[in-house]
């Protein structure tokens, strides 16, 4: 039997869960409260199984509940409508069987990080090293299905990549373009150190330009076309 009462401001996101045995509700989450503002993502259905479905106070703050699209109305993984959540519509509820111990496919970022919920300028470095953490131990695990993996990774990519350009603008629009060059230079792909390098060349600082591109580490051809075509230019055009 699994149920769940959350009684104050709570982060908890109920996923992969199987409810039964229940007295009243499966989750029940009580005036004043909150749980996590999405259960489940637009990519992943929350996938419980409910018995007694999910209840709310009046004053309990909203949440998405995400099931998946074309689930027929008397379906288990139905939350019910018995509170203040709206249910949306998810394009796939990757398989993780509830209420036998199943692997967590998530591991222990944050729901918010895991979303890609960027709520202010302090989440960008611990989301980008625990981005870039997680995206190495998903490519070391042995126990996922190989298309989980590649979902996960693809999705943290995904928002790593939406991290990076975010701070490298509010970077530029609070502390310069200098801040910005250091910051997209620290990082180990080749795109955002050629995003630093065009940076420096629009404002015709050639001599860091050329120093950045004589950094640059081409990993396939498309990278070593780049990297040659503003040899030739600086060639050409630089003196």
């Amino acid at each position: 039997m699994i149920t769940a009462i959350v009684h104050p401001v709570s982060m908890m996101q109920s996923m992969k869960n199987c409810f039964n045995g229940t007295d009243s509700w499966d989750i029940e989450v009580t005036e004043s409260s909150s749980i996590h503002e999405t259960q489940g993502i637009a990519d992943d259905a929350a996938g419980n199984c409910f018995s007694k479905k999910v209840a709310t106070g009046s004053t309990s703050d909203h949440f998405d509940y995400y099931v998946l699209q074309n689930t027929i109305p008397q379906s288990c993984k139905k939350p019910g409508d018995a509170g203040n959540f709206t249910e949306r519509q998810a394009t796939q509820d990757i398989s993780n069987p509830c209420g036998t111990g199943g692997i967590n496919i998530y591991g222990s970022l944050l729901p918010r990080y895991r979303d890609c919920m960027i709520t202010n300028a302090a989440d960008f470095k611990p989301m980008i090293t625990l981005l870039r953490a997680e995206i190495i131990a998903l490519e070391n695990n042995t126990t996922l299905s190989p298309w989980i993996k590649r979902w996960l990774i693809a999705k943290y990519k995904r928002c790593l990549d939406k991290v990076i350009k975010q701070k490298s603008k509010d970077d530029r629009d609070q502390k310069g373009k200098d801040s910005t060059v250091v910051f997209l230079t620290a990082q180990p792909e080749f795109r955002y150190q050629a995003a630093a390098y065009g940076i420096l060349m629009d404002h015709n600082e050639t001599a860091k330009a050329r120093t950045i591109l004589n950094s640059l580490s081409a990993k396939d051809a498309g990278e070593t076309d780049f990297v040659d075509v503003q040899n030739i230019f600086f060639r050409l055009f630089i003196r």
